[in-house]
C-alpha cells in the first residue's frame, strides 16, 4: 500500500495529490458500451476517457503522462507546432505582445487584440 494514501490533512480529508484521472486503452473498433465507462468512473471517483490502442487502464500520474504523450504524438503527426510555456516564458510573450499592440494598435475586433487577451488571462 502506497503510504500517501493513508495521510489526512487538519479536516481529516485525506492527502493524496495524484490526479483523478484514467485512461482505458481498447483495441481499435472496439466499442465499450457507455455504462462500462461510468462504471469505471463511478467506482474509481476518475474522469475517465478512453483511447482505441492495446488494451489497459491507466489512472492518476501514469494516466495524465499518457495523455500528454498522446497530445505530443498527434502534434507531431499534424506537423503542428507544440509549445509549452511557463507562467515566466508567458509573462514575456504578454510584454512582448503588448509592445507589439501598443505600437501597431491593432483594432478591438483583431485577432491580435484577442491573443493578448488570451495570453493575459494565462499570466494571471
Amino acid at each position: 500500500m502506497d503510504r500517501k494514501k493513508g495521510l489526512v490533512g487538519p479536516t481529516g480529508a485525506p492527502i493524496f495529490t495524484e490526479p483523478k484521472m484514467a485512461v482505458i486503452k481498447t483495441p481499435r473498433g472496439v466499442q465499450l458500451p457507455p455504462q462500462a465507462v461510468e462504471a469505471v468512473a463511478q467506482m474509481s471517483g476518475c474522469s475517465v476517457i478512453n483511447l482505441p490502442m492495446d488494451c489497459e487502464i491507466v489512472m492518476g500520474e501514469l494516466a495524465v503522462k499518457e495523455l500528454k504523450s498522446v497530445h505530443h504524438a498527434i502534434h507531431a503527426i499534424l506537423e503542428v507546432p507544440d509549445a509549452v510555456f511557463d507562467k515566466e516564458e508567458m509573462t514575456v510573450l504578454y510584454a512582448a505582445l503588448k509592445f507589439l499592440c501598443d505600437h501597431t494598435q491593432p483594432g478591438d475586433g483583431s485577432k491580435e487584440v484577442a491573443l493578448i487577451k488570451k495570453v493575459k488571462t494565462l499570466t494571471e
